[in-house]
């Protein structure tokens, strides 16, 4: 029975952080609105009160409000996810490969030569002390 107790602690407290840190976030956004522009700093004050009024009072659902965000956030983090490392891929390495083909480079030697049977490249079979300290 402690542990039911201890969890619904533990709950209350992130439910209280996370309601207190955004509503600190929302009336540093407001502060920086009205030093900036002078103006429209009303919503925020109105939003940031809720969040810690809620803080205050039921914590529980900030917790829930917590959680909430976190599955949009991995939601979001599966979509966008893909988008950036395709991103990456098409600026990074296909224009590597581009050039190289431009500039009629084989990097993985996999063009066959006329006459060749295989792509087998014949290696030095000498067999001396230095090449197990090296062997690449």
């Amino acid at each position: 029975m402690g542990s039911i107790f201890c969890k619904e602690r533990d709950k209350e407290k992130e439910g209280k952080e996370f309601t207190f840190i955004v509503g600190t976030v929302i009336f540093a956004v407001m502060a920086w609105k009205e030093l900036r522009y002078g103006t429209g700093w009303m919503p925020y004050f109105v939003l940031g009160s809720i969040f810690f009024s809620i803080g205050f009072v039921l914590p529980s659902v900030g917790f829930i409000a917590k959680r909430a965000l976190e599955k949009l956030g991995e939601s979001l983090g599966h979509i966008a996810t893909p988008i950036v490392l395709l991103f990456i891929y098409w600026c990074s390495i296909v224009p590597v490969g581009v050039l190289q083909r431009f500039f009629g480079r084989d990097e993985l030697m996999i063009r066959r030569k006329k006459g060749l049977k295989s792509y087998w490249i014949p290696l030095d079979n000498s067999k001396n002390k230095g090449n197990y300290y090296t062997p690449f």
